[in-house]
């Protein structure tokens, strides 16, 4: 795709209808300059949006009002020429479209929307159908808009997206260039396919439950038990057991056995109640076979007995049938011959009524050729009077016309002027009002000149405020650790308490237990040792006057006992030496923590006492009060600060007003003074104007005067009068004159109508005679051959109707086969019966009954057994099928499955699928053609690499993803971390690299073009001019290159350049 033409009106920034030629490039590379909104991105937007119906950019995408142009009027459109080779050579395409847009209405005042339009004009000249245009346009330039603006079109900030975009979205743009379509297919069938494969083993599970639920188990069977169980756990279980398949296919198999030998034997009973019961039934039928005979026999002598008293009447019937037949066809001929005898005394009269009008035609033939020719003479003179009466009229009407256009043009100019005296008249009231304004804005500005000095002292006092709210956090902080600790102290204290006391209550009875236990020491001496003249262990004494007694309260105490409380005696003790520490820790730290919150606090308190003032600080105390820090206290210094920064804030908000106002100011007193320019220039320009309408006027003027003199003071209306009156005369004289035509025809034709008709009657009178004299004679050997005058058969007709001889012949044959039937019957009746006697029917149909009832019995049983049978074979052989089926499908699931696993990249580790391992070997090659562009611009510092494949697939699909490699470091680094200029020679490499594989490998696109929207900026002199001598190499060949660019130094190194200007009445653009 090559353009040759643009063509832009009323679209973007340009206004009048602008030209861009590209056919006449003499190089391939040029350059676009201009200013900062000149519109050279919109000559891009106009080639993207007639191929697409959009805008270039991506980011801010722009179609309908948008686009249209505020500088005019006229109807916004852009017209694309370009050529596109195909298989017949190059052909020449020519698109036309235009946004939504608005317009003034034909009719009244207002706006109205226009849709969007579009055509396409083909090689052959004819026109594409409008809905289907924008499809056509996509498969001649065989991209989409988003391919078309990565490959061809780098747009102003969106060259980069292709460089850095994620694998996944480059396989998107790669799918349509290199037609890998195949493969996402192929990913997406075996999906399908997988899917299938699941849905089918769902089936068979579903058959193979509905089948065993046909299974029928006969409860006199001997594995019933266990059938049903295999049966019940096949069609309640939520996934089908191939054990429990097995097992029920080996027991129904048994059972089919079972049963087929049950069917065979009832079978064999069948049969001999069969033909017992066919034996009686044959021996019932003979029986009433017989009877039947004997009833017929009795039946025929009856008849032939009623035969032989009617035969004579039925003789007489057959002569009168014989007779009313003849004389009724004698009738017939006599009818014919008196209608022949009518039709030809008819056509005589007929004749003779011809002959007699005939005279009185030719008359009236005459007296219509006279008419006529008077009619046409009439016509003709009536014609030649409206020529002459069209032809004067017309002349008058055409000065009428061009008077009235005259006039109205004249009234245009002066409606004209006086809009333009308005208008001069409201740009001077304007300019007066401006210089008004201007004095009201120098007022404003005197008011507003120290908002920077009060917005920079605001800033202060705002990091003030948020200094001091920081402070506050800060002495919260360490009055809730001075809290904490005081709490913790506290608690301590408690449970030093709580332990001393456990401690005394437990030392307390562990001395009384000892001391106790000390005493009963004697008790037990004096208990187990004293004896009468022994000595005493302790005193040796022999006599023992008193001797200790061994109280009963201390008998459980032992040794191990004063042990266990002594221990416990001390390790309460050591809990209490513990908490004593620590509560002492806690007391030092309480005392740290405090003289660390006061000190915070009083430096908070006298920043508060400097910063705010008497209104907002909340606290109102004396210094000695800080002594004493609560909780409600700095509640209370929070509010100060909160409403401190709140008016703080609200300050800076009045402050931000002004200064927005301040800078509004100026930015109106600029506009005022350019606007003020711009309306004297047009008061100049009015005051022009305004004398050319009056010179236009008086022209107009003296025109009409002189188309005034041509109409001999005729209106319109008076002329347009006399034209009808002429064509009114002669429309009636072409009527008459078409009148008399016509009755001329008339006369003519019925003259040669009635001269048929006698000529007609003259041949048919000697026919009609001829057969009137046949069908006499016919008639009289009628009556001879019947031997019977005429009185004869009338009287004959008048007695009987035809219908009688028809009742008397149906009759004599009824008579006749009746009589033949009983003969009939009575000889086959004594045939059949011979020599037999009557039979006993009644018992012979008790004998058939008894049979009878005995054989459905039989019958019952059988369908019994073979509807089990039939039912259980039919499921056997359907589960068996299943059976065999399931196991192929699972084997099939299972490759499936696991090849789709493999293509689509859903396995651990590798995450790559076939699409993108495919795009691998194109993106390979375009890194291949794109490193050389990079390598050169970048002086061999760098070249575009792809993830190695080994790691492409890890964590994620990495296989497109690109990485930068110096050749300085020797490392790979990702493309994101590259600099402005590296990345925009990455994108433009990478972009050439593309179109160059492209047009290797996809005939069906031919990307003759590419043009790149800014980015050199970035480059510094030695990469820009790596750039261009890449960009001029390739310009070199067919393909065409366009520049947008700010940067000076490549006005000096490229020859064709599209300068792009803007002034009050839009974009303009020339080649120079």
């Amino acid at each position: 795709m090559r353009p040759q033409k643009l063509i832009m009106q009323a679209f973007g920034s340009y206004g009048k209808k602008t030209e861009i030629d590209f056919s006449g490039l003499k190089q391939n590379l040029f350059l676009v300059s201009g200013d900062t909104g000149a519109g050279k991105t919109t000559i891009f937007d106009a080639i993207v949006f007639a191929l697409f119906g959009e805008a270039s950019s991506e980011n801010n995408k722009k179609d309908g009002a948008e686009l249209q142009s505020q500088y005019t009027n006229l109807e916004p459109y852009v017209e694309l020429v370009f050529e596109e080779q195909n298989i017949d050579g190059a052909g020449v395409y020519t698109v036309r479209r235009s946004p939504r847009h608005v317009r003034p209405k034909k009719r009244g005042t207002g706006m109205i929307e226009v849709s969007a339009q579009v055509s396409l004009i083909l090689p052959d000249g004819s026109e594409y159908p409008q809905k289907e245009t924008n499809k056509k346009l996509e498969e001649i330039v065989g991209l989409t808009k988003s391919q078309f603006m990565q490959v061809a079109m780098i747009a102003q900030g969106e060259f980069m997206e292709l460089l850095r975009a994620r694998s996944d979205e480059k396989k998107v743009i790669f799918r349509k260039l290199f037609q890998t379509e195949f493969y996402q297919k192929l990913t997406e069938e075996l999906a399908v396919r997988r899917k299938e494969k699941l849905g089918i083993i769902g089936q068979i599970r579903t058959i193979c439950q509905t089948q065993a639920g046909y299974i029928v188990i006969p409860e006199d069977y001997r594995r019933a038990a266990e059938v049903k169980a295999v049966k019940q756990k096949i069609q309640t279980s939520d996934r089908l057991s191939v054990t429990d398949l097995e097992c029920l296919v080996e027991e129904l198999e048994s059972l089919c056995a079972d049963l087929e030998a049950q069917r065979e034997e009832k079978q064999k009973e069948y049969r001999q109640a069969s033909e017992k019961r066919d034996t009686d039934r044959e021996n019932v039928v003979k029986a009433q076979n017989c009877l039947r005979f004997f009833a017929y026999l009795e039946q025929a002598q009856e008849r032939l007995r009623e035969c032989r008293l009617e035969e004579k009447e039925r003789l007489l019937d057959e002569e009168r049938v014989r007779k009313i037949r003849q004389a009724y066809e004698i009738r017939q001929i006599y009818l014919q011959w008196k209608e022949a005898a009518q039709r030809t005394s008819e056509t005589k009269a007929n004749h003779q009524q011809q002959k007699e009008r005939l005279p009185q035609l030719e008359i009236q033939e005459k007296e219509a050729v006279l008419q006529e020719e008077k009619a046409e003479q009439n016509f003709r003179q009536a014609v030649e009077a409206d020529s002459k009466v069209i032809q004067k009229a017309d002349a008058i009407l055409k000065a009428l016309e061009k008077m009235h256009q005259i006039q109205k043009e004249i009234d245009g100019q002066e409606e004209n002027l006086a809009q333009a005296d308005q208008l001069l008249q409201k740009v001077q009231k304007e300019i007066t009002d401006l210089e008004s304004q201007e004095e009201a804005w120098r007022e404003q500005r005197t008011d507003l000149k120290d908002v920077d000095t009060q917005m920079a002292l605001w800033q202060a006092r705002q990091k003030d405020a948020d200094a001091l709210l920081d402070e506050h956090d800060k002495v919260m902080k360490y009055y809730r650790e001075y809290t904490k600790c005081v709490q913790k102290r506290m608690d301590t204290a408690k449970r030093y308490s709580t332990g001393r006391t456990h401690f005394l209550q437990a030392n307390e009875a562990y001395l009384r237990n000892q001391t106790a236990f000390l005493d009963a020491q004697a008790g037990f001496l004096a208990k187990e040792k004293l004896r009468p003249g022994q000595p005493c262990p302790v005193c040796g004494s022999l006599e023992h006057p008193s001797p200790c007694l061994l109280a009963e309260t201390n008998r459980h105490l032992t040794r191990e006992m004063l042990e266990q409380e002594s221990k416990e005696v001390q390790e309460l003790q050591k809990k209490q030496e513990e908490l004593a520490r620590q509560a002492e820790g806690y007391q030092k730290l309480e005392e740290e923590k405090e003289s660390l919150m006061q000190q915070e606090a009083e430096q908070l308190y006298q920043h508060m006492k400097k910063s705010l003032s008497e209104r907002s600080l909340e606290d109102r105390n004396t210094d000695e009060d800080i002594d004493i820090i609560e909780e409600t206290v700095l509640a209370k210094w929070k509010i100060s600060l909160k409403n401190w920064k709140n008016e703080v804030e609200e300050e800076g908000t009045d402050l931000a007003k002004r200064k927005l106002q301040y800078e509004k100011l100026k930015k109106s007193e600029e506009e005022g003074m350019q606007k003020k320019q711009d309306l004297k220039e047009w008061e100049e320009k009015l005051k022009e104007q305004r004398g050319r309408q009056k010179e236009l006027l008086a022209g107009l003027q003296s025109r009409k005067q002189e188309l005034q003199s041509t109409t001999e003071g005729k209106t319109s209306k008076e002329v347009q009068d006399e034209k009808a009156v002429s064509k009114e005369i002669r429309i009636k004289q072409e009527q008459i004159c078409q009148n008399a035509r016509i009755q001329l025809q008339n006369a003519r034709r019925e003259k040669e109508q009635t001269q048929a008709r006698i000529r007609q009657y003259e041949k048919e009178i000697p026919e009609k005679e001829k057969e009137e004299k046949e069908k006499y004679r016919n008639y009289r050997n009628a009556l001879e051959a019947g031997k019977i005058t005429e009185e004869g058969w009338w009287e004959v007709t008048e007695t009987y109707a035809i219908s009688d001889a028809d009742l008397m012949q149906k009759n004599l044959e009824a008579y006749r086969e009746k009589k033949a039937a009983a003969l009939q019957m009575k000889e086959t009746a004594e045939k059949e019966i011979g020599s037999q006697d009557r039979p006993d029917l009644e018992m012979l149909e008790i004998c058939r009954e008894q049979s009878e009832k005995h054989l459905v019995d039989v019958r019952t049983k059988l369908e019994i057994c073979k509807n089990a049978y039939e039912s259980n074979e039919k499921a056997y052989l359907a589960l068996k099928k299943n059976q065999e089926e399931r196991q192929t499908i699972v084997e099939e699931y299972a490759r499936t499955d696991r090849l789709y696993q493999q293509l689509s990249g859903n396995m651990t580790g590798a995450r790559m699928d076939i699409e993108t391992f495919v795009q691998r070997y194109y993106l390979q090659n375009i890194l291949t053609a794109a490193n050389r562009r990079f390598l050169e611009m970048s002086a061999g510092q760098y070249e575009l690499r792809m993830y190695r494949l080994e790691k492409a697939g890890e964590g994620k699909n990495h296989g497109l993803d690109l990485m930068v490699y110096s050749t300085v470091t020797g490392k790979e680094r990702e493309v994101r971390t590259l600099s402005g200029g590296e990345s925009f020679m990455a994108a433009l490499s990478l972009a050439l690299g593309i179109a160059d594989q492209i047009q290797q490998s996809c005939a069906a696109i031919h990307l003759d073009m590419m043009f790149i929207d800014e980015g050199f900026g970035s480059l510094d002199e030695h990469s820009r001019n790596q750039a261009v001598r890449v960009l001029k190499r390739m310009a070199g060949g067919s393909k065409m290159i366009g520049m947008i660019s700010h940067v000076t130094e490549l006005k000096q190194e490229v020859e064709e350049q599209l300068l792009v200007t803007k002034d009050q009445e839009g974009s303009h653009a020339r080649w120079q």
